[in-house]
């Protein structure tokens, strides 16, 4: 896998799951931030979520190598999916994202979990260390809110203390849209979909649609790539490779998601150092580790024979969830009897606030997948298969199948922060057929997850085996 020197600018990779609160002194973030989701929107982030741990234990049986994904960016390119099928291709969908709720509720749903994943609330850091979000100041509104203007508002990133902020302790604003979505329908210009499917994407998920001449596929794979690109700011400059798009395809649906999060605790570069990392078969490879001792929520559990940690950005909306094995060569079993119940109930519902000595390693993976065999595997199966497939709700046209399903997810994780992109893209061809201050030293295979706050959404999720 290529990697990069660049503090927060090269591929990224995606997570598990994750959910922190801040500092044990300070007010609950979460308390600020609106939580609520709809009932339908709670049943697909619930699906969605157990989808995700679906995907990476199949993704996890087929290698023992690195992996990165993003469960949030390829649920969102099968809900574009789910939406033009029905019957029996639909069916099997909603039993691979557990969902039981009718066509309608679904749409909303997926509109709920996207929105809130894209909703800001600036919160910031006062000297007291509690969380405030804007318009919850309390008497120290008007003094801050002055040097807010004088800094832009809540504009941009701020990573020093500037002299104007001074006095303020560790104040840093978040700017808004850490998490940015892109939905499009590429059509060829001599096919037509309805316009009730247009209308439903357009309305649920914010797709648009574009015209390409797939009947010269290469220029229709490099348009589609560049949007992906500039979607992902760079990130994700090949979503299709060659060959997945040839003369049969006449539809592409696309997701793409950016993620950039800097840290609520910076690391120190200083304090980074080249450590041994064990791997699981036995072998010592040194990596730059990155080391820091704050108060995290945290919990060392014995019977599950792992600890886990989460790390908090500095916006209050991500976490990043580390799930680390007792042994080097513990991950296998931590894979197999992974579910979203005992990640809740056994590891989370656990954590709590301790001084913690923490240190893992700055990481950066890039990971293209074909997601066909994963979805067959899960039971999604006819939509690949000409004769089977029922897209009814967004075509006339009998005799299209499912031919590429392709998945690229990149992140980077350094002293300042985290920055992650995916996307998903679908082809559909027309065929014939934890007294003392406990440490957490991630010096072996882990399971990483970044979750939106309040458990909505899982944005990526993935594992480190080290390095190459």
């Amino acid at each position: 896998m290529p990697s990069s020197a660049g503090l927060l600018g090269s591929q990224f990779m995606d997570v598990l799951i994750v959910v922190t609160q801040s500092d044990c002194r300070q007010l609950d973030e979460e308390s600020f931030v609106k939580t609520d989701l709809s009932e339908a929107g709670r049943l697909v982030s619930d699906g969605v979520k157990r989808f995700g741990i679906d995907v990476f234990k199949v993704m996890c049986s087929e290698s023992r190598k690195n992996l990165i994904f993003s469960p949030f960016s390829i649920s969102l390119g099968v809900g574009m999916l789910y939406m033009m099928t029905a019957g029996r291709s639909a069916d099997e969908i909603t039993k691979a994202l557990y969902l039981q709720s009718d066509s309608q509720e679904i749409a909303e749903g997926f509109n709920d979990m996207m929105q809130s994943a894209k909703r800001s609330h600036p919160l910031v850091t006062l000297p007291d260390g509690e969380y405030r979000k804007k318009g919850h100041y309390s008497t120290r509104r008007s003094r801050d809110e002055r040097l807010l203007s004088r800094r832009g508002g809540f504009k941009g990133w701020v990573e020093e203390d500037s002299e104007d902020t001074r006095g303020l302790g560790s104040m840093r604003l978040s700017r808004n849209g850490s998490v940015e979505i892109g939905n499009r329908a590429y059509v060829d210009d001599r096919f037509t979909l309805k316009q009730s499917y247009l209308d439903t994407i357009q309305n649920y998920l914010e797709a648009d649609s574009e015209n390409v001449d797939f009947s010269d596929p290469e220029n229709a794979r490099q348009i589609i790539n560049q949007w992906v690109s500039n979607k992902t700011k760079g990130k994700v400059p090949t979503l299709f490779q060659p060959g997945t798009i040839d003369l049969s395809t006449k539809i592409a649906l696309v997701n793409t998601l950016y993620f950039k999060g800097l840290w609520h605790y910076p690391f120190n570069n200083a304090l980074s150092m080249e450590r041994d990392f064990h791997t699981e078969d036995g072998q010592v490879k040194k990596v730059n580790m990155m080391s820091i001792t704050k108060s995290f929520r945290f919990a060392e559990i014995p019977k599950l024979e792992l600890k886990a940690i989460s790390l908090p950005y500095e916006n209050g909306r991500q976490k990043m969830l580390i799930i680390l094995p007792d042994k080097p060569d513990g991950l296998v079993k931590l894979e197999q009897t992974l579910t979203l119940d005992n990640i809740q109930n056994e590891i989370l519902n656990v954590m709590g606030y301790e001084m913690v000595k923490v240190r893992i390693p700055k990481f950066n993976l890039d990971e293209s997948i074909s997601l066909k065999n994963t979805l067959i595997k899960m039971g999604v199966v006819s939509v690949f298969d000409a004769n089977k497939a029922n897209f009814s709700r967004g075509v006339d046209v009998d005799g299209l199948e499912v031919s590429a399903v392709q998945h690229r997810a990149c992140i980077e994780v350094d002293a300042k922060g985290t920055v992650g992109a995916a996307a998903t893209g679908i082809a559909i061809s027309l065929r014939s057929g934890l007294m003392v201050s406990p440490s957490f030293i991630a010096d072996h295979p882990f399971i990483f997850v970044i979750t939106d706050v309040g458990k909505k959404a899982i944005l990526f999720m993935g594992r480190y085996m080290g390095p190459p």
